[in-house]
Order: structure tokens, then C-alpha cells, then sequence
């Protein structure tokens, strides 16, 4: 008899907890649909040819190449240019990113980011780490925004900027600083100091309209980045760009050594930097 008590109080715990799951709120923007384009700032680039130091037993794989060594430090992010196109409130995202004549599109579909190189029909898949999406829980195959949370431009976070409680508030050491003018519209605008999993803290300044961040500075030990949308339209989207296109040849990102392997990463550069490394170095 106390084994049967046992079980159905273990079930019932069971059915409380999954209950108390469904009903964590989800995190969506106020507007269903749209595209934004966005310019990106990265500061001073770092001399990449220390990298090759790295990780022991050869270092980072790519970096030991002099050809990628030399696309990476002649990196300008203002010769970049970025569109995100959104859907179904921020649950579907993707990332065109245009460099030179090198065009890739990043799409998270299922548990895997994928950076599509458009001109040769090809992708690197990229597992999405601590089943985040979109930016949140983990680091989204480096695209899920570097512990920016909730303020990586156009992507959903763990932040619901539209219905923000005091424990959000004081985690994340969130300030309003009044009211901002981004890309024509009235963005509401605040400071925070989240702590990422790494244990590094940063200092951003974020401006966001109907949940979706539109402007990003970001300060930090080595670098101050920003982001900044120049357009916003709210407008219906192709459904063909959250997916893989026709024929489209898939290879995944190599792993070895402790640490990734950047063999691929001349192509895809951990899908960008539209989420803190997020979005494509645009196809290098």
C-alpha cells in the first residue's frame, strides 16, 4: 500500500512539475512579422594571428592558415551589411549578411544553427549548445548572442522587455533611461550589466520597440561594439527564408582538440556577428 502512495505522490509531483512548465511564459515580440536592416560596429579588431598560439597540440586549425588569417584581420564590419527577417513573433529568424560577393544566411531550425552560403548552395551546421534558441540558453553556435541575454538585435532573448518583472530588473541590473528615436520608431531605452556563463560582465545600452532590441552598444574589458537598425518595416516574409534551400549541401562544424576546430570557420565564422559572434562574418 505505502509502495502505491509512493507512486502516485512521485506521478503527482511529476504532473505539478510539468504543469508549472507550460506555464513559464514565452518570450515574443509585440509584432509579428518584419525585417530589419543593421549596421555593425565591432571597434578595434584584435590581431588574429595570436589565435594561432592557441589550444596547445596546433591551436585553432584555421588560424595556422596565412590566406584566412589575412581575410580576418582586414575584417572592416562597416563594409558589411545586414538584413534580419522575422516571423510568428520572433520564433523564426534569419540573418542575410552581404560582404563584398560573399552572401550567407543563418537560420536556427530545430536544435541546429545553419550558415547557408547562397552562391555555392552549401551549409555549415552547427549544433545549438544548452538547447537555446534564437539566442537563448546557451550559446547558439556562438550565435546566441555572447551572454547579451535579452539584447541582441531583432533575435529573442531570455528577456521579456515588454512585461519586465523586479527579479528580471535586479538580475540583470536593468535602468530605464528614458525614450529613444531608432530606425523611425519610439524605442524604449535601458542600461544592464548581465553576467554571461563564461563570468564576464558587460555594460549595454539597449533600445527596444515592442520587445525587439533595435540598438545595441556593448562595453566590455576588450572591446565596445554596437549594433544599430537604420530600417524597420513590419511586413509579412517569405517563409523560404527559415529554411534550408533545395539541394542544398550540408557539412558540420568540426570539433577536436578541447576546442573547436576553425577549419570551417573560413566560411562561416560561427554563423556572424549579429549575435555578439552570432550572424556571419558574411561568408569568409
Amino acid at each position: 500500500m505505502k509502495k502505491i502512495m509512493m507512486a502516485a505522490l512521485m506521478m503527482a509531483v511529476c504532473l505539478s512539475a510539468g504543469a508549472k512548465k507550460k506555464e513559464v511564459k514565452e518570450v515574443l515580440f509585440g509584432v509579428k512579422s518584419g525585417v530589419i536592416t543593421v549596421t555593425s560596429d565591432m571597434g578595434d579588431m584584435p590581431d588574429f594571428s595570436q589565435m594561432a598560439a592557441m589550444g596547445g597540440g596546433g591551436g585553432v586549425a584555421a588560424f595556422n592558415d596565412s590566406a584566412f588569417l589575412a581575410r580576418m584581420n582586414s575584417f572592416n564590419s562597416s563594409d558589411m551589411r545586414e538584413q534580419i527577417y522575422f516571423d510568428d513573433y520572433g520564433k523564426k529568424t534569419a540573418r542575410i549578411t552581404v560582404y563584398g560577393e560573399n552572401i550567407t544566411r543563418t537560420v536556427a531550425i530545430g536544435d541546429t544553427t545553419y550558415t547557408i552560403n547562397e552562391k555555392e548552395n552549401t551549409a555549415t551546421a552547427m549544433p545549438i549548445f544548452g538547447g537555446g534558441r534564437n539566442g537563448r540558453g546557451g550559446m547558439g553556435g556562438f550565435g546566441g548572442g555572447f551572454g547579451m541575454g535579452g539584447a541582441q538585435i531583432g533575435q529573442l532573448g531570455t528577456i521579456d522587455w515588454m512585461n519586465l518583472d523586479k527579479k528580471t530588473i535586479r538580475r540583470n541590473k536593468i535602468k530605464e533611461l528614458g525614450e529613444e528615436q531608432v530606425a523611425g520608431v519610439t524605442c524604449k531605452k535601458y542600461s544592464m550589466s548581465p553576467s554571461n556563463q563564461m563570468g564576464f560582465t558587460q555594460n549595454i545600452t539597449v533600445c527596444v520597440y515592442e520587445g525587439i532590441p533595435l540598438s545595441t552598444v556593448t562595453e566590455s574589458d576588450w572591446a565596445t561594439t554596437s549594433q544599430t537598425a537604420q530600417n524597420f518595416i513590419a511586413e509579412d516574409v517569405d517563409p523560404a527564408f527559415f529554411t534550408l534551400p533545395k539541394g542544398c549541401k550540408v557539412s558540420e562544424m568540426n570539433f577536436g582538440g578541447g576546442m573547436m576546430m576553425m577549419g570551417d570557420f573560413g566560411g562561416d565564422f560561427g554563423g556572424g556577428f549579429g549575435g555578439g559572434f552570432g550572424g556571419g562574418f558574411g561568408g569568409f
